[in-house]
């Protein structure tokens, strides 16, 4: 068989499966579109978190233990810190590694979108054209390359799965088989990030379409009963996300964020995806929340109740805009803010699955409007080329912005020049290159703009101590007590940096402030260490029986109880000599 024999046969093959190559043309320009970030690094944004916190569980025995017990970054999701453990054991620090798998399971997921879509609505080439718009969207840019957020892009890959099983159900053949996939993928999800809690709904939203469009009576109780596990599921681990934010400070309080504030910014976040899926322009990391006027507010709740009086009106007729609009309805409520987990207004990684529904209604709308209006196929096909194009263009230009945490910021400064969260990581990029005093001053700004981040002094302070400038992390630390006085663990930390100087004096000043704060606090594990580092201080200012006497009668935590004991007998032995 001849080279033309063989091009031709296999031509002929992908001709008659079309399908197959809509999938493979998916694939292809995801690489050819994200092709970039192979070259690109780690960003100080949460990546060196992620990458500490492996590499300190590499040291234990038991990886799948420390993923399913540990909290990262103020999450418990075990899934996505094995795959990032995964990645670690292949590539070991070589970031281009880690893009590499998020690029994957990026373009996978925008083919299981077009099977997903065609299933339900048996139209491939529109089915084609929103999974496209999934895979080159500059929205979802960030979800793609920024290795932190694996979370996002391996629970929207579970999700799908989740999806494109349950929707096998419906077939003849295998169903406890596909149920039993539906609901491991589901609960691989929230493992991967637990953000699709309200997915149950879906599954119930693609009954109701599919019974609706078949003529088909449609039972609630019946599909409620169908989805009950998925249902217990999202409960369970729904309440341990939100009990393990609440453990480590991540839920923002009603003090700080009052709920009315965080209602007017949940309006505005609903409409400001929208306005970006058509205006994808000034996308950066990180949205500063800001209070949203009274009147900002009523103008959204008007334009929201308008979008559901239209989708209401055409409930019967276009069904397809009911399903868009309820899919990125349910699947954003969980990540408007209601209940707030960070400083941030919104961010574009969390319209990444939720706005396949806007997609939905935008394709199929538009085009019932070309059918309609009776516009020539080849114009309306130069002007979708054209805007492909010019989304893939900006969504180029968008991934050159993570090439490194110095790209990444400056960025975000030019569009936010007072971002508290751009001003510290650029400070702690200049400080970990050496160019101290260009850091200190992104500190200062990040400091007068927002004094109550408290992981900035905490961060800030240990990457000045990596470059050996102790007076400079100290002072850092004394910003932290000027605006939080009852902060004992500055205090703490500013000892440590004395005792390291051997300014022991200093250090036992400190102590018995923190000493003052502890009879407030009341926590076991504090009045170990500062019992600790008291006596260890007194020590070095030979006051050895007042060291032992505070040893003798502090509290002795397991962590803490060796040391403890190790310099009782160093004192011992110093009072005998």
């Amino acid at each position: 068989m001849n080279i033309l024999n063989i091009i031709t046969n296999n031509t002929s093959f992908l001709l008659r499966n079309s399908n197959l190559l809509m999938m493979m043309s998916l694939f292809l320009i995801g690489i050819v579109l994200y092709q970039d970030v192979i070259f690109y690094d780690f960003v100080s944004y949460d990546d060196t978190i992620y990458m500490s916190a492996i590499q300190r569980a590499f040291l234990n025995d038991n990886v799948i233990l420390w993923a399913f017990t540990d909290i990262v970054n103020y999450n418990w999701s075990p899934i996505t810190v094995l795959s990032l453990a995964l990645d670690y054991k292949l590539y070991d620090i070589n970031a281009g590694g880690f893009h590499v798998t998020s690029l994957l399971l990026h373009c996978f997921n925008a083919i299981l979108v077009f099977i997903i879509i065609n299933i339900i609505f048996k139209d491939k080439n529109k089915s084609y054209i929103i999974a496209l718009l999934f895979l080159i969207h500059p929205l979802n840019v960030e979800t793609v390359a920024w290795i932190s957020e694996r979370k996002g892009v391996l629970s929207a890959f579970f999700t799908l799965l989740s999806l494109y099983f349950y929707l096998k159900i419906n077939e003849v053949e295998h169903k406890k088989i596909f149920y039993s996939l539906a609901l491991v993928s589901f609960c691989l999800a929230l493992l991967s990030k637990a953000v699709f809690v309200t997915l149950p709904f879906i599954f119930i939203l693609i009954d109701w379409y599919v019974c609706k469009v078949n003529s088909r009576n449609f039972y609630i109780s019946k599909n409620l009963s169908k989805t009950i596990l998925f249902f217990i599921a999202s409960l369970i681990i729904g309440i341990i996300t939100i009990c393990v934010h609440s453990s480590t400070g991540a839920i923002i309080s009603d003090e700080v964020n009052p709920l009315h504030y965080r209602l007017g910014n949940a309006s505005n976040s609903y409409l400001i995806y929208l306005k970006q899926l058509f205006y994808p322009f000034d996308l950066t990391v990180m949205y500063r929340f800001k209070v949203i006027p009274m009147y900002t507010i009523l103008l959204n709740v008007i334009i929201i109740l308008g979008v559901f009086y239209i989708v209401y009106k055409n409930r019967i007729k276009r069904r397809y805009l009911v399903f868009g609009i309820i899919w990125y309805t349910l699947l954003l409520l969980p990540v408007l803010g209601i209940i707030q987990s960070g400083y941030h207004a919104h961010a574009d990684r969390y319209a990444y699955i939720p706005l396949i529904g806007a997609y939905i209604a935008v394709v199929f709308l538009f085009s019932e409007m070309k059918e309609r209006l009776n516009i020539r196929p080849i114009l309306i096909n130069s002007v979708g080329v054209l805007l492909i194009l010019m989304l893939m263009f900006i969504s180029w230009v968008q991934v050159s912005t993570w090439k490194n945490t110095l790209f990444l910021f400056e960025h975000n400064l030019t569009i936010d020049k007072d971002n508290y969260a751009a001003n510290t990581n650029l400070a702690i990029f200049f400080i970990l290159h050496g160019k101290v005093p260009e850091g200190f001053a992104y500190y200062k700004r990040a400091q007068r703009i927002m004094p109550n981040y408290i992981d900035m002094y905490d961060t800030v302070s240990r990457q000045l101590l990596k470059v050996k400038k102790p007076d400079l992390a100290v002072s850092v630390l004394l910003d932290l007590i000027k605006y939080d006085k009852y902060f004992i663990r500055a205090y703490i930390k500013i000892a440590q940096i004395k005792i390291t100087q051997q300014q022991y004096s200093e250090a036992v000043d400190f102590l018995l402030q923190a000493s003052k704060i502890e009879k407030v606090i009341k926590s076991d594990e504090i009045i170990s260490e500062i019992n600790y580092l008291l006596a260890y201080s007194y020590m070095y200012l030979e006051q050895n029986k007042l060291a032992i006497d505070i040893l003798t009668n502090s509290v002795k935590t397991d962590d803490r109880a060796e040391k403890i004991d190790l310099l009782l007998k160093e004192l011992h032995k110093k009072i005998m000599n």
